[in-house]
């Protein structure tokens, strides 16, 4: 039993387990920071906050810029560096760690490892991206100086049980990156047998990883909607799904589904084309010495 406690904990303190870690956590700073004025627009639309009659999303941010200029589109960007960084580096340790101890790999073992690490990552991190959301959404009556003055304003006006807004919420969400890894993981094995490679090229790696993400959020998207309403206001998902459905019917529940999809779908393909490659390049650099 002991031998068999101490290889399941080389396993999961693994270095190779950091390295995924550490490659994922990178992989997504680099991507959202590229693609970051489509999620600023995605947020706002998605609060309610941007009253825009169009949800195409080069249009959203030049009227973003045309009223706050350059620092409302990137308002929030090093808040939602340090929770994605965080985030991603939880998640992806987690899932490895997973994984490493499975034996046999199918679509719903895939599925299962994904939403697991995501539950965890969300009850670690919901904070962190409770206050990106304020930081983002923030009034010129309402300021923050920075991430830990948002948290300690939360705290003080609403309890700390608010920066755990949303976790209900959050935890259904999970939902999204296990389905994205799920259709991920099958078709990088499916293509890997059809091209006798396991070794796939950006390109590949892009489009399957576009393919993926496109496919869970559009069967997530209204979860998603009531997730960053609830970091943003601190209210019961079921009120703010009602108020949704009462002002805007069903339509509401995908309201700047647009600039998600386009936003998530390049971030996602993009994160993970980086994430592959900087993990190949580590493990090939470490087997050389």
């Amino acid at each position: 039993m002991k031998h068999l406690i101490d290889s399941v904990l080389h396993e999961i303190l693994s270095v190779k387990n950091l390295v995924h870690a550490i490659s994922g956590s990178t992989a997504s700073v680099v991507a959202i920071s590229t693609f970051y004025p489509l999620d600023s627009a995605r947020t706002r639309l998605q609060a309610g906050d941007l009253k825009s009659k169009n949800n195409f999303s080069l249009q959203l941010i030049r009227e973003i810029f045309e009223k706050e200029g350059i620092y409302g589109i990137y308002r929030g960007l090093s808040s939602i560096i340090t929770a994605l960084g965080f985030s991603n580096f939880v998640y992806f340790y987690a899932y490895n760690c997973i994984k490493v101890c499975q034996k046999n790999r199918t679509a719903t073992m895939d599925l299962l490892t994904a939403y697991t690490a995501g539950a965890i990552n969300v009850l670690l991190s919901t904070p962190l991206w409770v206050v990106n959301t304020r930081l983002k959404l923030q009034s010129n009556s309402n300021r923050y100086t920075g991430i830990i003055d948002c948290a300690s304003k939360i705290i003080t006006a609403e309890g700390i049980k608010a920066l755990w807004s949303g976790t209900t919420v959050s935890l259904l969400l999970a939902s999204n990156p296990a389905i994205q890894w799920m259709f991920y993981e099958s078709l990088k094995r499916y293509v890997a047998r059809i091209f006798h490679n396991d070794e796939l090229s950006s390109f590949t790696i892009f489009i399957l990883s576009a393919i993926s993400k496109f496919l869970a959020t559009f069967l997530t998207y209204p979860l998603q909607i009531l997730q960053t309403r609830c970091r943003a206001k601190n209210s019961n998902p079921s009120a703010i799904l009602k108020a949704i459905i009462k002002e805007k019917n069903f339509q509401g529940l995908f309201l700047g589904f647009e600039a998600k999809l386009t936003q998530t779908v390049l971030t996602a393909a993009f994160m993970l084309v980086v994430y592959e490659k900087i993990v190949a390049n580590i493990l090939t650099l470490m087997k050389s010495y």
